[in-house]
Formats: structure tokens, sequence, C-alpha cells
């Protein structure tokens, strides 16, 4: 798909392509970011109907805490998304001076500098949700109504896929890098 200049290469798969994990992985967390949206749906229309149907009937009410569990469901989605966006270059990228700048051959080029700079934004990222988790830990926050649950899991979580994420950008440089040095040697 092509605009004048954002692109999305869907031409050239994903080095990562074809491994039994990088599968699984994609099946699995495609499945948790699909269920989370699912429920993220039904809480909003049953909390928009309890909402409305309150003045009308009393046994309509909306959702306990609707908006927390939307909150904590939507950093989910996000963060779980991640690793599938790396996985198979989903990103949307600026292609004004591509030919310019890497030449006619230069998608490996433009692969691995971008993989490189997302890697280093994530890195960046899970450092500081890390760090949120830590003080989030030391302040023993919770949640407002779910009291038993403390937002440090949530924090953790979201850097352990930012990291899974981390971890599929460089795989992909490094792929992109063996298979040139391959070409080249030939």
């Amino acid at each position: 798909m092509t605009n004048d200049s954002v692109t999305v290469d869907e031409s050239r798969p994903s080095p990562l392509a074809g491994s039994a994990l990088v599968s699984l992985l994609e099946r699995i967390l495609g499945t948790i970011s699909g269920l989370l949206l699912f429920f993220m749906m039904w809480v909003v229309f049953i909390n928009v109907i309890g909402r409305k149907g309150a003045s009308v009937v009393d046994f309509l009410q909306p959702i306990p805490a609707a908006y927390e569990l939307v909150q904590i469901s939507l950093g989910i989605v996000i963060f779980a998304a991640l690793p599938l966006v790396a996985s198979r270059e989903s990103h949307i990228t600026i292609s004004l001076l591509d030919e310019a700048i890497y030449g006619r051959n230069g998608g490996w080029l433009r692969s691995t500098l971008v993989n490189l700079v997302s890697a280093f934004v994530l890195t960046v990222l899970a450092w500081r949700l890390w760090r949120y988790g830590i003080d989030l830990v030391r302040f023993k926050s919770t949640w407002s109504y779910y009291t038993w649950l403390p937002k440090a899991w949530f924090a953790y979580a979201m850097t352990g896929l930012a990291v899974i994420a981390i971890l599929l950008h460089l795989a992909i440089v490094f792929v992109n890098l063996r298979d040139r040095l391959e070409r080249r040697a030939r």
C-alpha cells in the first residue's frame, strides 16, 4: 500500500517468517489482543446501556470500575501488539527520500535502520516502564476499585512485552546483516 510518502511494505516477507517460535508467539499475542479488544467492547457497551437504562429501569446499572477495566485492557492490548508489529515489520515508514538515501537495493538497509531505531526507542520505553513498576511497588499502588490488584504487575507485564518486541527487532537486524553478508560472499 503506497501513498505519496507513507509506505507499508507488504511485498517483502519478514526475515522471521517461517519461524515456529515466532508463529506461536504471534498466535498467542494475537489471541490475547483480540480477546481483550472484545472484552473492552462489551464492557463499554454494557456500561453505556447500564448508564442509560438506570434512569428507566432500576436493575440496569453501569459496571463498577468499567474505566479501570478498559484502562488495564488497553495497556495490555497495545503492548501485546508491539511484538506482532515487530515480527511482521508492519511499521509505517515515511518513504520520501528512500531511493535517494538507500538506492534501489537498499531495502535491507532501511529495514535494518528502522529495526535498530525501533529497538532503541522500545529499550528506553521498557526501561522507563520498569522504573515506573519499581515506583508502583514502593508506593504499594493499586487500582481505585480493585484494591487487591497491584498496578506494578501490569507495568512489569508491559515491560516484558516491550522486551519481546526489542528482541524481535534485534533478531531481524541480525538476519538482515547475516543475509547481506552471505550475498556479498557469493
